[in-house]
Order: structure tokens, then sequence, then C-alpha cells
């Protein structure tokens, strides 16, 4: 959880717990420990765990409607963008089982489409952004460590951007191209 406090940027991390089952207690130990009522909630949209994506979508929603913060949102992508020092990189971010979500940019501006590649199938033609380098990814790729979590970069990314407030929360999911394989509730229903 990232938030800014006189000019500020402060960072809290939950060792242990996932912060969708800390965060509602953490915001308001935050407002009574700063003694500042919390005006917005930016929420990091994907990609990540879809439960995480999930939690964090309904805990914006419910701050939003009830009207105790405006929110906005944006992707972890665009969070890491704004750190690219290449005309072409890439972005790497971390995900389970051996898998990474990545984009490729050029100029700043991302293009095609984000993807979830096992971490040995990461193209090494490119110099990937990551918060750290991910164990199992393989030596010829070479990285440039953000050295702070992806969050941490959210409050001067909202400065500097000026999203739209109170716009649609929506999350942004990125998929391995073999997720349905061996889930029988999915494998039933796409036979369906």
């Amino acid at each position: 959880m990232a938030w800014r406090h006189n000019d500020a940027v402060h960072l809290r991390r939950f060792p242990g717990r996932k912060a969708s089952q800390v965060m509602l207690t953490a915001l308001t130990e935050l407002e009574q420990e700063t003694e500042t009522r919390m005006t917005h909630v930016g929420f990091v949209s994907g990609p990540g765990s879809f439960t995480g994506i999930r939690a964090g979508l309904a805990t914006a929603q419910g701050l939003r409607r009830s009207g105790r913060a405006t929110t906005s949102a944006c992707t972890a992508f665009e969070l890491c963008a704004t750190q690219l020092d290449r005309e072409r990189a890439g972005i790497l971010l971390p995900g389970s089982q051996g898998y990474g979500f990545t984009a490729v940019y050029e100029n700043g501006k991302r293009i095609g489409d984000a993807a979830a590649l096992r971490l040995q199938d990461v193209p090494n033609d490119l110099i990937w952004l990551c918060p750290t380098r991910p164990e199992g990814l393989p030596e010829a790729v070479v990285t440039k460590e953000l050295g702070q979590a992806v969050v941490a970069l959210y409050p001067d990314w909202l400065q500097q951007h000026h999203p739209a407030v109170d716009a649609p929360l929506e999350p942004f999911y990125v998929r391995p191209p073999d997720v349905r394989k061996g889930v029988p509730l999915i494998e039933q229903l796409l036979k369906g």
C-alpha cells in the first residue's frame, strides 16, 4: 500500500498476509496515524492474481460508493512505463508458477497486447524493467530492476497523469495461454 502525505511517498507492506485481508483496517489506521482523512484511492487494476485484483477492485468500489473517497485506476504496466529510459524496452512483472506478465513499449507507448509468458520464454532481445529479477529467468535475459514495489509509483503517477476520477474501475487480467488446461470446472463449461 502506498500513499502521499506531506509531499512524501510512503509504503506499507503486509509480510505474511495478503493486502486484501488487511486493506480496510490499514486504511483506517493510516487515517488515524496521519490525522488526515483519505480523499482518494488509487487501484492498481492488474496484472496480478485474479483474487488480489478482485479484492482491490471491491475495496476501491466500496470506498467510492460509501462516499469515503474518490477513486481512479491504472495498470502496473502504466506505473512502470514512467520509469522506462529507452526507446524500446519491455516490462516484466512477477507472476506465479514460473510465469511473468510482459508488455513491450516503444517511445513510452505499449505496442501489442500484454502477455503471460513462461519465464524461460521471455525474449532476450530487449532490456526488461522489473521490480526485482524473477527467480528462474534465464541468465541471457537482461533486466533493469526498479528497486521498489510497483505500487510505490502510484502516488507520483497520480499527480502527473490526473486520471478520470470515479470512472468505472475495470480489472486488467492477463492469463497464461494454457490457463484452462487441467481445471475441471472450466473444461466442463467450455464443452458445455
